[in-house]
């Protein structure tokens, strides 16, 4: 956030000017406290202008050799184009599940990309990111398994690296269950949590999972096209097996304050892009000298209004103003007051 700090030096140099003028009793003292007259304005930020986002997409037969496909990179190129608009800049990467072959790589393997918002046109992002999305076709040198939490974490260390003091957004695109290694005795989601949170400090505050995958069947709900869109029959997540599905996707995302969707639901409008902030705005307000509480003055403005409903307190402890609500993205905050 911005910060001025100004002296009041037109009341300051009236005020003298009237003592040398009149010979008033008193009016040193009145000179020094108005001399001291202070201003300390705060510009509330926004929303970071730079992303940094990594899709991690299932390149499994079952799930791109499909006749949902379509409807699935429609869905995806729809959730692109948000993402696109959330931000001024960003650097966007690929990576699959596989452990096999590809192992955490940039996509297309023989010639990766890292998508940026500087490369032309909306619309030609848009074609472009579609066309990425459809190179991840059927993969046959796969395991059968997807250890999309293992790709990640070599991804993240080696071909799309992290900027620091950037937000991280992983989105995690898969019909099945995580199946990555753990070579502790940790949960896997808590292990892979904290994985991923060290690439950013461990700063929760830069860090979103969107994970896109199967819901569970509600009651009156049956396995057809419309709640099984991708793997019809035999899908990981309808298993009876005990413990063999463990939703690890939907739990990671939840444990880092990210965003789930049914896959085969309009999921590029269902996913809130709200986390995307580095932090949340600021409420406390910080003088660093100490103050005369009962001079103290606070407006808070946005574009050129003010806003007269916003409560605050002052917070001797800690010589700050605290305020009941944060102050909203581009207002600005006037303190003024007499130093003590």
């Amino acid at each position: 956030m911005e910060k001025l700090f100004s002296l009041k030096n037109g009341a300051r140099l009236l005020i003298a000017f009237g003592c040398l003028s009149l010979g008033l009793a008193g009016c040193s003292e009145k000179t020094r406290l108005l001399q001291q007259n202070s201003s300390l304005s705060f510009n509330q930020d926004f929303s970071p202008p730079l992303l940094d986002i990594l899709w991690v997409l299932d390149d499994r037969s079952q799930f791109w050799n499909t006749s949902g496909r379509p409807k699935i990179i429609e869905q995806a190129t729809q959730f692109f184009t948000r993402l696109d608009s959330a931000t001024a800049s960003y650097q966007m990467g690929f990576i699959t599940g596989d452990m096999h072959r590809a192992q955490g790589r940039l996509q297309p393997i023989n010639s990766p990309v890292i998508l940026k918002k500087n490369m032309g046109t909306l619309a030609e992002r848009v074609a472009f990111f579609s066309s990425l999305l459809t190179q991840v076709a059927f993969n046959p040198n796969t395991s059968g398994l997807n250890q999309s939490f293992e790709a990640t974490t070599i991804a993240l260390a080696n071909g799309f690296k992290p900027r620091a003091n950037v937000p991280l957004v992983l989105i995690f695109l898969s019909d099945a269950d995580d199946r990555s290694t753990v070579p502790t005795s940790q949960p896997a989601v808590e292990y892979y949590a904290n994985k991923f949170l060290a690439f950013k400090g461990n700063n929760p505050n830069l860090l979103r999972v969107y994970s896109i995958n199967y819901e569970k069947l509600t009651a009156g709900q049956v396995v057809d096209s419309n709640t099984r869109c991708i793997t019809l029959y035999n899908a990981e997540i309808d298993s009876l097996v005990p413990n063999f599905f463990q939703d690890r996707f939907f739990k990671l995302a939840q444990r880092l304050t990210g965003e789930t969707s049914n896959v085969c639901s309009s999921f590029s409008q269902n996913i809130s892009l709200n986390g995307l902030r580095v932090s949340e705005l600021s409420k406390r307000f910080k003088i660093e000298v100490p103050i005369q509480e009962s001079t103290l003055r606070v407006t808070v403005s946005l574009n050129g209004e003010i806003l007269s409903s916003i409560n605050w307190t002052y917070e001797g402890a800690t010589n700050e103003i605290v305020f009941t609500e944060a102050p909203p993205e581009g207002s600005r905050i006037d303190i003024n007051f007499l130093p003590r």
